[in-house]
């Protein structure tokens, strides 16, 4: 073997173009430095997948050298694109690409490890026997980046309700990312104005999130309570929905058209007594003993206004009777 060696040497020297001593290295021989080492991919949808870092391999020697480009990761999942070979001159250096390309669905937990090895194959057009070609290697280690991303699914159909009914809504909201967050909407619908009143659907709440895991989801439901307008009232429920603290929204509307109260409900009863839609419903909500004893109370009021109405009339009508007495008094004749 050290035959082989000195004649290769000698082979190689017998080529060289005369160059000062101080520059001369009578080997060959080649580094390598890859930047950077630790290779972080995006493999959300729409993302290409892939990362690219830069190599440099240097020549330290007097000859010209051909260089055997090798690569390998930990799991084939990940893959390195590079080029075969490449050309280093003497005493000079060549960057190249690698570029490193990850399967979808991986999980953010899992770290892959990367190599990179060049291996001089021919110096100044001598071919080097593997058991003595220099080589270098370089590595580092893959990271797959998380992330969330959120799909929902509810129905946009219009909503018929009565005046005062109470209506639920439901989103299924789902995970399809490699990572967990946190995930929830915000609804609400404006006032509508019937006549001279404007009215509101009542929501048991504003908003909802939850923390969801990859490849999973959870439903989220919220109660709405109609009005009692004296005419129908169509709102309009705006419900927005997203990752928490993201900008990106995800907005879905539907419509609830509510009919117009009948006589005798609640919101009759509210206006006789000078309360109003919201009040009312909320009233409601307490008890049907309260309902009922502001009925009662409502009744006792008009009979008690009938009575004085009646009264009213009785005195006048004695008044009439008398005067008619006065006038038609047969003891006068």
């Amino acid at each position: 073997m050290r035959r082989v060696f000195l004649t290769i040497l000698l082979l190689l020297c017998s080529n060289l173009v005369i160059t000062p001593v101080s520059a001369q290295n009578p080997v060959p021989g080649i580094s390598i430095d890859c930047d950077p080492k630790d290779v972080s991919i995006d493999i959300q949808p729409g993302s290409s997948r892939t990362y690219s870092i830069i190599c440099t391999a240097e020549n330290p020697s007097i000859f010209a050298e051909e260089v055997r480009i090798e690569t390998s990761v930990s799991e084939n999942v990940i893959s390195i694109t590079s080029p075969s070979s490449i050309t280093v001159p003497a005493n000079g250096d060549v960057d190249f690409t690698l570029t490193f390309k990850a399967n979808q669905g991986l999980s953010p937990t899992t770290t892959y490890s990367w190599n990179v090895t060049a291996t001089v194959t021919t110096a100044n057009g001598i071919t080097m026997p593997d058991a003595i070609a220099p080589s270098d290697n370089d590595g580092g280690d893959v990271f797959i980046r998380a992330y969330a991303r959120m799909s929902i699914s509810m129905s946009t159909m219009t909503r018929y309700l009565s005046a005062g009914e109470t209506a639920n809504a439901t989103i299924e909201i789902s995970n399809d990312g490699n990572g967990a967050a946190k995930m929830g909407c915000t609804y609400a619908a404006e006032a509508v104005a019937v006549g001279e009143k404007t009215h509101e659907l009542i929501f048991d709440s504003n908003s909802h999130y939850e923390n969801v895991e990859p490849n999973s989801g959870y439903t989220l439901s919220f109660n709405f309570t109609s009005p009692s307008p004296g005419d129908v009232a169509v709102f309009e429920i705006i419900i927005q929905c997203n990752i928490f603290e993201d900008d990106e929204y995800q907005i879905e509307e539907f419509k609830v058209e509510v009919e117009a109260a009948k006589g005798g409900g609640l919101s009759s009863l509210g206006n006789s007594l000078g309360v109003d839609d919201s009040t009312m419903m909320m009233v409601g909500g307490v008890g049907v003993g309260i309902v009922a004893l502001l009925v009662v109370m409502f009744i006792g009021l008009k009979i008690k206004s009938n009575k004085r109405r009646d009264s009213n009339a009785d005195d006048w009508d004695d008044e009439i009777f008398e005067e008619e007495d006065d006038e038609f008094d047969f003891d006068d004749l």
